[in-house]
């Protein structure tokens, strides 16, 4: 087991084991802010989607270097 970790938020700090818990992204990238995906078919510009994609990545890669 993982040591717990606390993350300042409100109305109070979350408590929470790593090694109890996950980061679950579901198809975000393929069926929404790709070309061709739900959003591009609906004409939104996806040129603000990237910066998203690459935070999310970066909390995945976080997510297992803590034990998730």
């Amino acid at each position: 087991m993982t040591s717990p970790v606390t993350i300042s938020a409100g109305p109070e700090p979350i408590d929470f084991a790593p090694s109890e818990t996950a980061v679950i992204v579901v198809d975000m990238q393929n069926a929404y802010a790709s070309k061709c995906g739900y959003l591009d078919i609906l004409g939104v510009d996806l040129s603000g989607i990237q910066p998203v994609i690459q935070s999310t990545r970066a909390a995945i890669d976080a997510s297992r270097r803590a034990g998730m």
